[in-house]
């Protein structure tokens, strides 16, 4: 997965916008100087953001690390119920 710093806020990682790739536990790294950045990640294919706070993280960036998370989840693709 890739999370990026949407610098212009198009919901679209574009060329010089800082990036991180998770590794298989899911933990990224970007680097970035100091300031307030908007965070998005890249989902793969028929993963979508749990709840819409999920698609874009705005991180204030000070000295030190700063950590945000995101929730993904795979919709069920089944239906139950009763009639």
């Amino acid at each position: 997965w890739e999370v990026y710093v949407d610098l212009n806020g198009n919901g679209l990682r574009e060329f010089g916008e800082a990036k991180g790739t998770s590794d298989a536990s899911g933990n990224y790294s970007i680097t970035v100087a100091p300031g307030t950045y908007n965070l998005r990640v890249t989902r793969p294919a028929g993963w979508i953001a749990s709840t819409n706070t999920e698609v874009v993280k705005t991180v204030d960036v000070r000295t030190g690390n700063a950590v945000v998370n995101f929730g993904s989840v795979q919709p069920n693709t089944s239906v139950t119920g009763f009639k």
